[in-house]
C-alpha cells in the first residue's frame, strides 16, 4: 500500500509539473508574438491621413463633433474630436479604404464611405452637417481624387490591380514605374533581369536623375543599403504589394535622404477575413519563338512558385480575431 501511495503521489506531482510547463510554454509563446509585433509596429511609420473641417449648413464650424475613422479592411477605428475651428485631423493611417463618420447632438450624422488613401497621401474630406435628430444619417460615397489639393507634390501610384495586369519581363516592380510620367529604367529589361532573374538594383531615374538619387521605403521602412545605396535590402514580389507610389517633385521633408525621387512601397496586409492566393511565374523554351539566326531555340526552364495569405491574428482566450477588439 506503500508503495502504491509512493507511485500515485509522484504520478500527480509529475503531472502537476507537466501542466505547468505548458502553460508556461503558452505564456512565453504569446509574450515573443505580443513583442514582435510591438517591434514590427514600432518599425513601421504610415503616412497616410484623413483632414477636414466641419461647418453646418450656415457655413458656421462645428466644434466638439465626433469624427470616427474605421478601417474598411480590418474594422479598426479612432475616434477624434473637432477643435473650435471645426478641423479634425486624422494621422498616421494605413493604405486602404476608410469610412468616416461624424456626428453631434442637434445634427444628422454624415457617413463618408470608401475614402481611398495612397502611400504617403493626404486627403481633405470636409463636411457639412445638416440640423436634425443625431439618429439620422446622411451616407454618401467618395469620389476619386482628380487633382491633390492637399499638397504640392507630384507623384503617380501603381495598385494592386494594376500591377497584377500590366505585362511584366520579369519580378521585378521597379519596371512597371515606367507607366508613370518623369520615370525612366537605365536598362532594358532583358540586361535587367538577365533571362528572368530578378536583381536587387535600383533602376529608376526621376526626372533625369541618377539612380543614386532615388530612395526606396518598404511599409514605413527605409529599404537601401546603406553601403553602396544603389541597392535595395529586400526586394518585394509583384503578388506581395499592395501599391507602390514614385514621389517625384515637392514631396514632404519628412521623407527625407531622396536626391530626387522616393519609392514608396506597401505590401499586402491581413484584413478582417481570411485572403490569399497562389501562383506559379513560368517561362520555358517551349513557348518561345525561334530566333531568325538560331537553329534551336535557348535553353530555358523557369518555375518560380509561391503564395500569399493574409488574414486576423487569434490567441485563444486572449484575441477574438477581430482586429483591434479584445474580449
Amino acid at each position: 500500500m506503500d508503495y502504491m501511495a509512493r507511485t500515485s503521489h509522484t504520478t500527480t506531482w509529475m503531472y502537476k509539473m507537466y501542466i505547468f510547463f505548458r502553460k508556461a510554454i503558452y505564456v512565453a509563446v504569446i509574450i515573443v508574438l505580443v513583442a514582435g509585433l510591438s517591434s514590427l509596429s514600432a518599425q513601421v511609420a504610415p503616412t497616410e491621413s484623413i483632414t477636414g473641417v466641419v461647418r453646418d449648413k450656415a457655413g458656421a464650424v462645428v466644434p466638439g463633433a465626433t469624427v470616427i475613422v474605421t478601417s474598411q479592411a480590418t474594422g479598426v477605428s479612432r475616434t477624434l474630436t473637432t477643435d473650435n475651428s471645426g478641423f479634425y485631423s486624422a494621422e498616421s493611417l494605413s493604405v486602404g479604404l476608410f469610412t468616416v463618420t461624424i456626428s453631434k447632438p442637434g445634427f444628422e450624422s454624415s457617413v463618408t464611405q470608401g475614402i481611398m488613401l495612397n502611400p504617403g497621401q493626404r486627403r481633405a474630406n470636409n463636411i457639412v452637417l445638416q440640423i436634425g435628430n443625431v439618429n439620422a444619417q446622411v451616407k454618401v460615397s467618395a469620389t476619386t481624387v482628380a487633382v491633390n489639393t492637399q499638397t504640392s507634390e507630384s507623384s503617380g501610384t501603381l495598385d494592386a490591380k494594376q500591377i497584377d495586369n500590366l505585362m511584366l519581363n520579369g519580378r521585378n516592380f521597379q519596371e512597371l514605374a515606367i507607366a508613370i510620367p518623369g520615370v525612366a529604367n537605365e536598362s532594358y529589361a532583358d540586361q535587367m533581369y538577365g533571362g528572368g532573374n530578378a536583381g536587387s538594383g535600383t533602376t529608376l531615374i526621376v526626372n533625369g536623375a541618377s539612380v543614386e538619387y532615388t530612395t526606396y521605403t518598404i511599409d514605413g521602412m527605409y529599404n537601401m543599403n546603406t553601403g553602396n545605396l544603389a541597392n535595395v535590402n529586400i526586394l518585394p514580389v509583384p503578388e506581395g504589394i499592395q501599391e507602390f507610389s514614385v514621389l517625384k517633385d515637392n514631396y514632404s521633408a519628412k521623407y527625407g535622404l531622396a536626391g530626387s525621387g522616393q519609392v514608396v512601397v506597401i505590401t499586402k496586409s491581413g484584413t478582417d477575413a481570411y485572403h490569399g492566393g497562389a501562383w506559379e511565374y513560368l517561362r520555358n523554351d517551349m513557348f518561345d519563338a525561334l530566333n531568325y539566326f538560331s537553329i534551336a531555340p535557348q535553353p530555358l526552364h523557369q518555375n518560380i512558385f509561391g503564395y500569399t495569405l493574409g488574414g486576423p491574428v487569434i490567441l485563444p482566450k486572449l484575441y477574438n480575431g477581430k482586429l483591434g477588439t479584445k474580449k
